[in-house]
């Protein structure tokens, strides 16, 4: 994988390089999902797109389970980027819910 400034330059124009019908069936699966770099140091980037009509948001637990973090991810944009500096090094787990429903759970180092 290259690094995030190629990564982000890349994405720039993803609505021209990429198809703009979901690929699946299902339309509360998000069309578009990358976060990175993981591992990281509080500083991250999130790639998606969201159909029109879906409503999204990126929740992130620590090990208890506690949600520490929650950010909206409007089906307008494309990018959120996050400088967490709050999350200490550790283990943390992150949730993509998109129309209520998770679509991507994934740990977060």
């Amino acid at each position: 994988m290259g690094n995030f400034e190629d990564s982000a330059v890349a994405f720039e124009n993803m609505e021209e390089s990429l198809p703009l019908e979901p690929k699946s069936s299902d339309p509360n699966l998000p069309f578009y999902f990358s976060l990175y770099p993981n591992p990281n140091t509080g500083f991250m980037q999130i790639d998606y797109l969201l159909n029109k009509e879906q409503i999204g948001e990126l929740s992130i637990y620590d090990v208890t389970g506690r949600r520490v973090k929650q950010y909206i991810l409007s089906n307008q944009g494309t990018t959120l980027k996050i400088q967490e500096g709050e999350l200490t090094g550790g283990l943390y787990y992150y949730q993509v819910i998109v129309n209520d429903e998770i679509v991507v759970s994934e740990k977060l180092i």
